[in-house]
């Protein structure tokens, strides 16, 4: 489908399918001045970067430059709300001012789960589990 430009159309539909699909879990992020809790999440993300799989610019703050890890949580809209969502990520990146997008950005930040969930890191699959994962900037000099 790519000869016809419509791998993002594609990539899209499949992410709507997918996360229509996905029931709701509960997550605790914690960071070096916080902790906060969200019963109804329904998407979780982690990275330094704004862009999520497909070239989606999930987290248009997100600056590799930052020196800093961007996380989101998304708590599950209605099936509506959640194309009307979508089409404000493929627009203009202001689906993060609704009120079911959750930002967090610091040095470090924990991410814990109770429920086994499915998870995708760098684009791999992971089977369900439940997750105690620590992320923090780290860095090596490449020349001296």
């Amino acid at each position: 489908m790519n000869h016809l430009n419509s791998g993002n159309l594609i990539y899209g539909l499949n992410v709507i399918k997918a996360l229509a699909r996905q029931d709701t879990f509960a997550v605790t992020v914690k960071t070096q001045n916080k902790t906060v809790h969200y019963g109804d999440a329904y998407f979780a993300a982690t990275t330094n970067h704004p862009y999520f799989g497909g070239g989606f610019v999930i987290l248009p703050k997100a600056n590799i430059f930052s020196h800093e890890l961007d996380t989101i949580i998304v708590e599950k809209p209605s099936l509506s709300k959640f194309i009307f969502l979508f089409t404000k990520l493929l627009k203009n990146g202001s689906h993060v001012n609704a009120p079911q997008f959750h930002y967090v950005e610091a040095q470090e930040i924990h991410i814990e789960t109770k429920k086994p969930k499915f998870a995708q890191i760098d684009g791999e699959d992971i089977e369900a589990q439940k997750y105690q994962i620590n992320f923090r900037i780290d860095h090596f000099n490449l020349l001296k």
